[in-house]
């Protein structure tokens, strides 16, 4: 990534985040000098992030929305505003999925993107969500599809693994995790109910505050991380959830988390 490319991105994430190290100053100077070639640099940098959407909103619902060359403005809005109406889409098919599988006598639990999307992010449409995730220890996988059957779902035909994936004809993927090896042999309900804060009434059941950090910790710095790299998008929702951190012992997070890495 090119060195200003570099400190754009790193300034915009301080900016979403709150971080001390944001100098708006310096990102208006940085992006005022950009040329068409370096625009583009920074659109692909920021994509291959998934922290396009959170550009967008930042430049264009933020006191930079009238310090920032419109044409840049003009390069990020798009995705911003694409992601908040599929977003919208994805927590209204979240609460379908929930009351159906509920209705078919499972207890999934909602978590990852689509909690970090209702919970953390300061915009609907900052932030990139990909699938649903949903936890459901032993459950019973035809009774799953069945019940998603419902809804448009469609089971895809993969090798054997932890997890069902399920995708519907609108292009919303489901992946059910019906063995989590990162909670496996504990005891205890490790779930609480929290209530969406965009559009659903009913509440969800996620992860409490200790398994919850555990299993963000577990999938944006392990297997994600080997696979993929760091991506802003990550480190976005780490410190995010840090700023509202309620746990009260960190050790216990990371006797969950299981891998000393």
């Amino acid at each position: 990534v090119h060195e200003s490319t570099d400190e754009i991105l790193r300034l915009l994430l301080a900016r979403l985040v709150g971080g001390a190290a944001f100098d708006e100053d310096r990102l208006v100077t940085r992006l005022e000098t950009l040329g068409p070639s370096e625009v583009e640099a920074l659109a692909l940098a920021a994509a291959a992030n998934r922290f396009d959407p959170a550009v967008g909103f930042l430049l264009a619902g933020t006191t930079l929305k009238d310090r920032v060359p419109e044409s840049i403005r003009r390069r990020f809005e798009p995705a911003w505003r694409h992601h908040r109406l599929r977003n919208r889409t994805l927590v209204a098919m979240a609460d379908r999925v929930f009351a159906a599988l509920e209705a078919a006598g499972e207890r999934p639990v909602l978590f990852k993107g689509i909690h970090y999307v209702d919970w953390l992010s300061p915009d609907l449409g900052a932030r990139v969500l990909q699938d649903l995730d949903l936890v459901m220890p032993g459950a019973n996988r035809d009774r799953c599809i069945d019940a998603l059957r419902t809804l448009g779902f469609q089971p895809i035909d993969e090798p054997e693994s932890d997890a069902i994936h399920l995708r519907h004809r609108l292009g919303i993927e489901i992946d059910l995790h019906h063995r989590f090896r990162i909670f496996e042999g504990r005891e205890g309900d490790a779930t609480v109910d929290h209530m969406p804060r965009h559009g659903p009434t009913r509440p969800w059941r996620v992860f409490g505050p200790t398994p919850e950090l555990a299993t963000l910790i577990h999938h944006h710095c392990g297997p994600h991380m080997e696979v993929e790299g760091t991506r802003l998008c990550w480190l976005a929702d780490l410190a995010l959830r840090l700023q509202v951190a309620d746990v009260e012992d960190p050790e216990e997070v990371f006797g969950l988390v299981g891998d000393p890495r």
